[in-house]
């Protein structure tokens, strides 16, 4: 999938659990020179017992700024809050 004329890009996987037939999708986010800056601001965080490299807030509001709808804004509007705290 490409978003934003292109400068977006997603490759989605699906999973189907053969004895539930539940489905698990999977969004890849691939790394264009419009979201460089964000995939560089990434940060490990502890899960589980081990290192996990996430998004930094600031990565994902300038992701979630490229497509600005509704949502977006509000989770946005949710992330700036979190750095307020810090």
């Amino acid at each position: 999938m490409r978003f934003h004329d292109g400068a977006v890009r997603i490759q989605r996987l699906t999973k189907i659990d053969p004895a539930s037939s539940e489905h698990l999708a999977l969004d890849l986010l691939l790394v264009t020179p419009e979201t460089q800056a964000s995939w560089d601001s990434r940060v490990a965080v502890e899960w589980e017992g081990g290192a996990l490299k996430v998004l930094s807030p600031q990565g994902l509001i300038a992701l979630k700024s490229l497509r600005n709808s509704g949502k977006d804004q509000d989770d946005i509007d949710y992330l700036s809050g979190l750095m307020d705290e810090d």
